[in-house]
């Protein structure tokens, strides 16, 4: 596939140790080698994640690449860690 996309993130400090994060991205779908008539012309993706001290979950959608899919796709992270040297 190529794609056009534009992405926004916003981290918000809820406490000393707590952050939550967001970023959504819409994707113009430009082409594809593979996916010639059955590829949609546009899509999105939200993400939300949360930092607590070392933890880091997370949960995304991403909305179908094909005109044929009838759901899109959903990412659950729950063993993310945060490491910072």
């Amino acid at each position: 596939m190529t794609d056009l996309y534009l992405n926004q993130n916003q981290v918000y400090h809820l406490s000393e140790q707590v952050h939550a994060g967001l970023e959504t991205r819409f994707i113009r779908q430009i082409g594809s080698e593979v996916y010639t008539d059955h590829r949609l012309d546009w899509r999105f993706e939200i993400a939300m994640g949360l930092r607590w001290g070392w933890w880091r979950p997370s949960l995304k959608y991403v909305s179908p690449y094909l005109r044929d899919d009838q759901v899109g796709q959903v990412y659950f992270d729950p063993l993310a860690f945060y490491i910072a040297w």
